[in-house]
C-alpha cells in the first residue's frame, strides 16, 4: 500500500502521454515502487507512437490522414483555424475561442520533437506478448492507471485507446462526443468528472 503521504499523480495528454510512458521506464521508479501514485492519460498517443495510428487514418480516409499530417507534422494547425477546429475541437467551439487557443499553440510549436529518434525508443518496444508494459507486474503504482479517450477524437482512434489501455492492463474510459483537446472543448466537465472519480480512488488509503 501507499505511505501516509500520497505520492504525486501524473496526468498527461496526447504526446505528453507518450512522454509519461517513457518516464515510467526509468529504473528509479522500478527500484523504489510507489514514487508515483498512478498515471492518468487523456487522449494519449499510444505506445506504438503516431505512425500506425496515422496509417490507419490514411487507409480509412486519405484526406483525413493528410489533414493530420498537415496539422501536426507541418504545424499548419497553429495558423489555420479550420484545420485546428477539425483536429482538436468541434463545431460547438466559438471562432474567437479557437483563435485564442491557437496563440498558445503557436508558442508550443516552437519546441520540436524528433519523431525519427522517438520511433527508435517507443514504449511498445518494452511490452510482453500481450501488449502489456513490462513494468506493470512490478507494481510501481499504488492504484491502476486511467486511460481516457474521446469518441469524437479526430487524431487518437479507438484502436489507439485500446492499445494504451492494454499497455496499462486497464479498461479504457471513452467519453461520448469528446474531441482530442478534452480539457478545453465543451465536454471538459464530463471529462473532469471522470478524472475526479479516478482521483478519489487513487487518494483513498488502503
Amino acid at each position: 500500500s501507499c505511505s501516509s503521504t500520497i505520492p504525486p499523480v501524473v496526468i498527461a495528454h496526447s504526446f505528453g502521454g507518450l512522454t509519461a510512458m517513457k518516464l515510467l521506464e526509468h529504473p528509479i521508479l522500478h527500484d523504489h515502487t510507489h514514487l508515483i501514485s498512478s498515471i492518468g492519460l487523456l487522449c494519449s498517443v499510444p505506445p506504438s507512437g503516431i505512425k500506425k495510428m496515422s496509417l490507419r487514418k490514411l487507409k480509412k480516409n486519405p484526406i483525413d490522414g493528410w489533414r493530420i499530417m498537415k496539422g501536426l507534422a507541418m504545424k499548419k494547425s497553429v495558423t489555420n483555424q479550420m484545420l485546428c477546429r477539425r483536429l482538436f475541437f468541434d463545431q460547438a467551439e466559438r471562432d474567437d475561442e479557437i483563435n485564442d487557443y491557437m496563440k498558445h499553440f503557436q508558442q508550443d510549436s516552437k519546441v520540436t520533437m524528433d519523431l525519427v529518434d522517438m520511433a527508435k525508443k517507443l514504449p511498445i518496444l518494452s511490452t510482453n506478448d500481450d501488449g502489456e508494459s513490462l513494468f506493470i507486474e512490478k507494481n510501481i503504482f499504488c492504484k491502476p492507471a486511467l486511460v481516457l479517450g474521446g469518441s469524437a477524437d479526430f487524431i487518437v482512434d479507438r484502436d489507439a485507446i485500446e492499445e494504451t489501455a492494454k499497455f496499462f492492463a486497464v479498461r479504457p474510459v471513452v467519453v461520448d462526443g469528446a474531441v482530442h483537446d478534452v480539457m478545453l472543448a465543451k465536454s471538459w466537465e464530463t471529462v473532469a468528472r471522470e478524472v475526479e472519480y479516478w482521483l478519489h480512488d487513487v487518494i483513498e488509503q488502503d
